[in-house]
C-alpha cells in the first residue's frame, strides 16, 4: 500500500557515510529512490506489480535525472549494500529498519509503560497527559485510544457484574477517576459476588444495594460483608438441630 510520507534519520543523513560517500547528486537521487519505493504497492520495493520491473528509463524520467546517472547511483548503492535488484525490482535494504512506523513508537510505548510502572490494567493505561506521536504529513496519532478502550472494557465488566443498574454515567466517570488495575480490579469483582449474598444486599430484594457511583466514591469493596444467615431452627415447618462441631450424628 503506498505511503504519503518517508521519515529521514537526521543523524544519518547528516553525519553518517552516505554524506561521505556519495556525491550530493547521488544523494538526492537516493532520496528520491526512497519516496519511490514508498509510493510503490509493496513498501521498500520498487516495482509495478508481482515478479516485474520498471525500465530504468522509466524510473529516470519519473525522478527528472538522466539515466547515467540513475545507472551510477544503484551501482553504488549495490555496493554499499543499500539495495538489491532482481526480478521482483528495486528493493531497498533495511526498509523496515528505518521507516516502520511500529519501530519508531516502540520507544514512546516503553517509555510510557517504564513511567507508570505496569500499574495499569494490561500495562497500557498511562498518566492523564495526553502525549501524541508527531508523523510527517499527516495528522498525530494519539496512542491513548487503545487505552481508552480498555478503560470502557473494564468498566462494562464492573457494569455488567454489579447487581443495581442505576446512573451508569455516573458510575462510568468515578470508576475511570479510581481507574483501577488488573489487580484491584479483580479484588472488586470478587467483594461484588460476595456481597451478592450479604444481609443488607438480599434484604427487600435489593432496596439497600447503593447506587455503583456511591459504591465505588465509598470504597465499598474495603467493607466487612456479613453473608446471609441459613435458616432459624424456629422458623422451620420442621424443626431440627442445626449440626455443630459437638453434636453426634446420632443425636440428629
Amino acid at each position: 500500500m503506498a505511503r504519503r510520507w518517508i521519515k529521514l534519520w537526521v543523524a544519518d543523513s547528516l553525519r553518517g557515510t552516505m554524506r561521505f560517500d556519495f556525491t550530493p547528486a547521488e544523494r538526492g537521487v537516493w532520496y528520491d529512490l526512497l519516496i519511490l519505493a514508498g509510493d510503490c504497492r509493496q513498501e521498500g520495493l520498487i516495482s509495478p506489480g508481482e515478479n516485474a520491473q520498471y525500465p530504468l528509463k522509466w524510473i529516470a524520467g519519473t525522478l527528472n535525472i538522466s539515466t547515467s546517472l540513475l545507472k551510477k547511483t544503484l551501482e553504488k548503492c549495490k555496493t554499499f549494500n543499500r539495495i538489491e535488484v532482481n526480478s521482483h525490482g528495486i528493493r531497498i535494504l533495511n526498509w523496515s529498519k528505518y521507516q516502520s512506523e511500529y519501530e519508531r513508537q516502540k520507544p514512546f510505548r516503553e517509555a510510557k509503560y517504564t513511567e507508570n510502572s505496569y500499574n495499569k490494567v494490561t500495562a497500557k493505561v498511562t498518566t492523564k497527559v495526553m502525549q501524541k506521536l508527531p508523523v510527517e504529513g499527516e495528522e498525530e496519532i494519539e496512542i491513548e485510544e487503545e487505552e481508552r478502550i480498555n478503560k470502557k472494557d473494564n468498566f462494562e465488566t464492573f457494569w455488567k457484574a454489579y447487581p443495581k443498574k442505576k446512573s451508569k454515567g455516573q458510575a462510568e466517570k468515578v470508576f475511570f477517576k479510581i481507574s483501577p488495575d488488573e489487580k484491584l480490579l479483580s479484588t472488586i469483582l470478587t467483594t461484588i459476588d460476595k456481597a451478592k449474598e450479604s444481609v443488607d444486599w438480599q434484604k427487600d430484594n435489593g432496596q439497600f444495594i447503593p447506587y455503583p457511583a456511591t459504591w465505588l466514591n465509598a470504597r465499598g469493596w474495603e467493607d466487612e460483608i456479613t453473608l446471609k444467615e441459613f435458616g432459624n431452627a424456629t422458623t422451620q415447618s420442621n424443626p431440627r438441630k442445626l449440626p455443630t462441631k459437638y453434636t453426634r450424628v446420632e443425636d440428629l
